[in-house]
């Protein structure tokens, strides 16, 4: 059988093809077959009035407000107004680091 080129899939040009090639995925079965080397486990949601800064925790509650994103080189930043169900508010900077 012979195999398919990653750039075959809906989505997937030049540039992306280039990224998953850092990465060893030169084909779909590749693709298939790839497991990231690691993985981040988070605990059980914690109220916002427990968060600490610096902390990566997880909080459940709800979004009100615009969320606003901003990107740069290197780093996505996700700001936005979170409320949980003891209606503490929380103002929150997420800084996401792109992937591939």
């Amino acid at each position: 059988m012979e195999k398919r080129k990653i750039s075959s899939l809906k989505g997937i040009g030049e540039k992306t093809e280039k990224l998953f090639q850092k990465i060893g995925v030169d084909t779909v079965e590749d693709l298939i077959r790839y497991y990231p080397k690691g993985f981040e486990i988070f605990e059980d949601p914690i109220s916002v009035g427990e968060v600490e800064e610096g902390k990566v925790c997880t909080v459940a509650g709800m979004v009100f407000g615009r969320i606003q994103v901003s990107t740069n080189s290197k780093m996505q930043i996700t700001t936005l107004h979170l409320k949980d169900v003891t209606s503490c508010k929380l103002f929150a900077d997420l800084n996401l680091l792109r992937s591939l």
